[in-house]
C-alpha cells in the first residue's frame, strides 16, 4: 500500500530494465511525450498534411491523460508550424515536415 509521502511522487527509473545499472533515466512529461507521439505519426505519413486530428476528447482518451497535457502538446507542435487550429472546427496537420535528428 502506498504511503501519503509516496502518493505524489513518481518513480525515476533506475537500473534494470529501466536502462542502464545505477544511471537515472529523466522522465518525460506527458505534454513532451504526446507531442512526439503525434511528430512520429506525421512523419510517417499516419496522419498526412491537411487530415484532421482527432478530438481533444478523443486524444485525452487515448493517452490517458486530462485535457491540459493535449492542449500543451499541439500548443507545442502549433509553435513548430505542424499543425494549425481552427476554433469550432479541430486541428488540422499543416504541410510543414517535422525535423528529424
Amino acid at each position: 500500500m502506498l504511503s501519503r509521502r509516496s502518493l505524489g511522487r513518481r518513480r525515476v527509473g533506475v537500473g534494470g530494465s529501466w536502462g542502464l545499472p545505477g544511471v537515472a533515466m529523466p522522465r518525460i512529461s506527458d505534454r513532451q511525450r504526446i507531442a512526439q507521439d503525434i511528430r512520429d505519426k506525421i512523419a510517417s505519413g499516419e496522419y498526412r498534411s491537411g487530415a484532421k486530428l482527432p478530438s481533444l476528447r478523443e486524444m485525452s482518451a487515448h493517452y490517458g491523460v486530462s485535457a491540459e497535457p493535449v492542449r500543451s502538446a499541439l500548443l507545442i507542435l502549433q509553435a513548430e508550424g505542424l499543425v494549425e487550429g481552427h476554433q469550432g472546427k479541430g486541428v488540422y496537420v499543416t504541410g510543414a515536415r517535422p525535423a528529424t535528428d
